[in-house]
């Protein structure tokens, strides 16, 4: 019986070729593990570079003050109301304080406790959102029925003691950049469609403005406001008891004479038919 016995040089040949072979292994697990990732990674980077979720929530944060006041659509700022303007950033202004937590610090009428919003932060506020080359004129005005008083001597507004409140506040549904120019389309949801608790009961917007920015200094800032091309689409439906085909206005018209005058050939006979009926049956319908 024949036995193959190895050399020392074939063992040790033997064995570096299994470590060639484990460690090739080992570089082929990686490279898959590698690759893996890199997909993934490059899944997730591809899947927040079309998810503009938190950009939209921005946006809508930054429009809030002024949908709720529903502008006439504008060419450029000047052409909008300034009133409204101001007006909006007097309510950011009052925003940003209330999340800042500084909203106490201002100071307020001893009289009917109403605060005075200082000039500066209402400037600020209109530059944060119409860029910082639109500049406020201060003064007393009136919009949406309340009064702002300018106080000259205190460089501020006195806010009429009352709740914010609008028409319809934001819901961003789509953005798009064109030609230097962020057109945001903006949903207008009802403020009355609110629970008592502030959330909506109602996902539908009554109808789609554009909001038009553009860059300054690497910032959006609002420059325009349009009609916008998305239009709601209407669920009402006619009742299936109505013709197809609709009828002509003169035949409708027709028609409507026809049962008038019937209607009113009808009434004296049956004016007379109720005369002509015995007193006997109407008091035993009585009885």
């Amino acid at each position: 019986m024949a036995h193959n016995f190895r050399t020392k040089e074939e063992t040790a040949r033997h064995n570096r070729r299994l470590r060639r072979q484990a460690l090739g292994v080992v570089l082929s697990v990686l490279v898959v593990v590698g690759l893996v990732t890199v997909v993934a990674a490059s899944s997730r980077a591809v899947a927040a570079l079309f998810d503009n979720t938190k950009q939209k929530e921005e946006f809508a944060s930054r429009l809030n003050t002024l949908v709720m006041l529903d502008p006439l659509p504008f060419g450029t700022l000047d052409q909008a109301n300034p009133d409204t303007l101001k007006t909006a950033a007097l309510w950011a202004g009052i925003t940003a304080a209330r999340e800042n937590g500084t909203l106490d610090l201002y100071e307020r009428d001893p009289d009917d406790m109403s605060l005075y919003m200082p000039e500066v932060d209402v400037d600020a506020a209109a530059a944060a959102l119409y860029g910082p080359d639109y500049k406020l004129q201060h003064g007393t005005f009136s919009n949406d029925g309340l009064e702002f008083v300018y106080m000259p001597d205190k460089k501020a507004y006195k806010i009429p003691v009352t709740s914010q409140s609008g028409l319809y506040y934001p819901e961003v549904e789509s953005m798009k950049t064109q030609h230097g120019v962020l057109r945001v389309t903006v949903g207008y949801l009802s403020a009355y469609s609110l629970d008592e608790f502030g959330l909506p009961t109602s996902s539908t917007p009554e109808k789609y403005m554009d909001y038009l920015f553009q860059k300054k200094n690497g910032v959006w800032y609002l420059s325009a406001l349009e009609e916008s091309q998305m239009k709601v689409a209407s669920s009402s439906s006619a009742p299936s008891s109505l013709p197809t085909d609709p009828i002509p206005d003169s035949a409708l018209q027709e028609q409507l004479q026809q049962q008038t005058s019937s209607a009113v050939q009808s009434q004296p006979s049956s004016a007379a038919q109720s005369d002509s009926q015995p007193a006997e049956d109407n008091a035993s319908s009585a009885e």
